[in-house]
């Protein structure tokens, strides 16, 4: 949930009459899941839709298999180089984005070292931090460009990180418990 964004919705609705607070309701997948929070002021006539995720990230339909009833997994095929980034890494470089108004962000590899470059197109204003890859024998430099906003999207977390030279990068979570958190993110075409 962007609680910030909530937060400005809900009190967005609200009246001077403080007895008389917005009402809040959800919406949710089949499996009970809420994917939106809706609120209310019947006193003002309003409803607000607040989406918990990102849409992309909560419906795919070209990843699911209606015939199976499944979404396809989705992963890196091709592992042209693999990495860690920590969460003060992470941190940092999400920081750097607001920083300079990045809107891209471009991992670089060559001969093992992987340089993660943000660009802010309209001031050419640009931040690079540096990482060690364990990089494919088979495949020289080669560079991927994400979106800052999909780069957003990761939870506050350490991560392994694998990048597909054909356009793919996948972030997957190291966690103490056993749940598996892996996001992909596809390259800007």
């Amino acid at each position: 949930m962007n609680y910030p964004t909530f937060r400005k919705y809900f009190d967005s609705c609200r009246v001077s009459d403080k007895t008389k607070l917005p009402t809040l309701e959800t919406k949710n997948t089949e499996d009970g899941e809420p994917y939106s929070v809706i609120i209310k002021q019947p006193l003002l006539n309003v409803t607000l839709n607040h989406t918990l995720a990102s849409v992309d990230g909560m419906i795919l339909p070209q990843a699911y298999d209606a015939d199976k009833d499944e979404i396809y997994k989705m992963s890196v095929e091709n592992e042209s180089a693999k990495g860690v980034m920590t969460a003060e890494q992470l941190k940092y470089i999400r920081s750097m984005i607001g920083t300079i108004g990045a809107a891209q962000l471009s991992f670089s590899v060559n001969n093992g070292i992987c340089v993660m470059h943000l660009f802010n197109s309209k001031s050419s204003d640009s931040f690079d931090q540096t990482c060690v890859v364990t990089s494919d024998a088979k495949t020289s430099g080669f560079t991927l460009t994400i979106t800052a906003d999909s780069f957003m999207l990761l939870p506050l977390s350490k991560y392994n990180f694998i990048l597909d030279a054909d356009g793919l990068i996948q972030f997957n979570e190291v966690r103490e418990d056993n749940i598996e958190v892996t996001v992909c993110i596809a390259t800007i075409a």
